[in-house]
């Protein structure tokens, strides 16, 4: 399941790809689209491509009143859609996974599928950067609910979508991270670690260059292994891959997707002169970027004929 307007529709689109190239059966796969108001002509972009692999895509329009009074800062609407995944979705699924729409796949999604969830309602891997400053959890205890594996029979056996709902029009404006924060209120104490690998972010490399695993819920030598060989590459944040100022290990790998699927996506033609030199200025970064490629694994799609 992924949630998303027009302003990152193709993105997603990138996400669902890279889903479907590296699943060895990628007609068993099931897309629910949760549109926050996605154009026809992208909607059929991205069935064309689902099509090509005899996967499916479904299109779910939530109600926006159901949301209203939410803060929104610098994210969107859809940012709320997965507080009500369960009702959202058939109620014959019994089980999902939420993908955010600035991932890159880079194994078998099955493999995480496949993730034992050990009585707990969700899955999910620790947030690697500072927790929230106004809500009482330990940094280590906090998730990023950018991947999240759910039970959905247990979530609804437990009224969480009640919960969610009750604590955001309780704390609103309060929170830093809003929908993530509530989701680590609801289930403090009550998630499951999964392998830093489904959800690779950023801050993983300066973790390891800094000697700073330590101060993590995940043992040094794994975050060695997920640099080289993720299982999903989060880019959150300000580390947006189609954005020309970014520097990391993966955006070329991303950026080499994108361009060939939706080269109408990328905004490279608009990018001025002065920031070309800006970026080709920052000697530190060009530096760093380069010591962490070499941290890093090779990843290889194949992209299907353009119609």
């Amino acid at each position: 399941m992924l949630a998303s307007d027009e302003n990152y529709a193709l993105w997603m689109g990138v996400v669902i790809f890279s889903c479907l190239d590296k699943t060895a059966r990628p007609e068993l796969l099931d897309f629910y689209i949760l549109d926050a108001g996605i154009s026809p002509s992208t909607k059929s972009r991205l069935e064309s491509l689902v099509a090509d692999y005899q996967a499916t895509l479904t299109w779910i329009v939530p109600d926006k009143k159901r949301f209203q009074g939410f803060p929104l800062k610098r994210y969107g609407i859809a940012t709320y859609y997965r507080l009500a995944v369960a009702s959202l979705v058939p109620s014959h699924l019994n089980k999902i996974i939420y993908l955010d729409c600035d991932l890159l796949v880079a194994r078998d999604i099955v493999e995480l599928w496949q993730s034992p969830l050990d009585g707990n309602i969700i899955g999910a891997v620790e947030n690697l950067g500072v927790s929230p400053k106004d809500i009482d959890i330990d940094r280590q205890d906090y998730f990023n609910a950018g991947v999240l594996l759910i039970d959905l029979a247990a979530w609804r056996d437990s009224n969480i979508e009640a919960s969610l709902f009750e604590r955001m029009d309780t704390l609103n404006e309060r929170l830093q991270y809003l929908d993530q924060d509530v989701l680590n209120l609801v289930f403090r104490h009550r998630w499951t670690r999964l392998p830093l690998c489904w959800n690779l972010q950023p801050s993983a490399w300066s973790k390891v260059e800094k000697n700073k695993t330590v101060q993590t819920g995940y043992p040094h030598q794994e975050f060695v292994t997920a640099l080289r060989e993720p299982g999903i590459i989060h880019f959150l944040a300000k580390s947006k891959p189609w954005k020309f100022s970014t520097f990391h290990p993966y955006k070329q790998t991303y950026m080499d997707i994108s361009n060939q699927l939706f080269p109408d996506a990328s905004d490279v033609n608009k990018v001025t002169a002065m920031e070309k030199l800006n970026r080709l200025w920052q000697v530190e970064k060009h530096i760093k970027n380069f010591s962490r490629n070499r941290k890093s694994g090779s990843i290889d799609y194949t992209i299907p004929p353009q119609k």
